[in-house]
């Protein structure tokens, strides 16, 4: 398929490589917390892989919708998709370090896992929307430069 993509379209090439590095890039940090947890706070957070498979449901998520963003054609541009996975990546780590700690009794700490990627999926969003108004903006400019030449 990619072959085929990059006969056609070099375009849809690259958003195809974005949405598989987005993708791959998601997968390792949401399984990570599987490695870290037990380095840090030198003991097993769940027993057994159910709640793994929660918490890696929950962090995938985000890297799932911006992967779906950046491949569809024209809804973001490769440099947002970029800074989105940046802070995706972030938001998701530091939901992990904040909802897995052991030590920590608070209420909210369970469902911070789980709160999280809300928050995430809200920053791709309004980096989607800064996206398109940058190249509104640019188009807009560049229309009236050219306009004026």
């Amino acid at each position: 398929m990619p072959d085929q993509l990059a006969a056609e379209d070099p375009s849809a090439h690259r958003r195809y490589l974005d949405t598989v590095v987005i993708v791959l890039i998601g997968i390792v940090v949401s399984l990570a917390p599987v490695v870290w947890t037990r380095l840090v706070w030198q003991g097993e957070v769940f027993d057994g892989a159910g709640g793994w498979l929660v918490v890696f449901g929950f962090c995938f998520a985000p890297f799932v919708l911006l992967a779906v963003i950046r491949f569809n054609e024209g809804a973001m541009s490769r440099p947002a998709a970029a800074f989105a996975l940046l802070v995706v990546a972030v938001f998701v780590v530091i939901g992990q370090i904040a909802g897995l700690d052991p030590t920590e009794t608070s209420s909210t700490q369970a469902v911070i896992i789980g709160v999280v990627p809300f928050y995430a999926a809200a920053a791709i969003g309004l980096i989607v929307g800064a996206d398109h108004l940058v190249r509104y903006v640019s188009g807009r400019w560049r229309s009236r430069a050219g306009s004026e030449a």
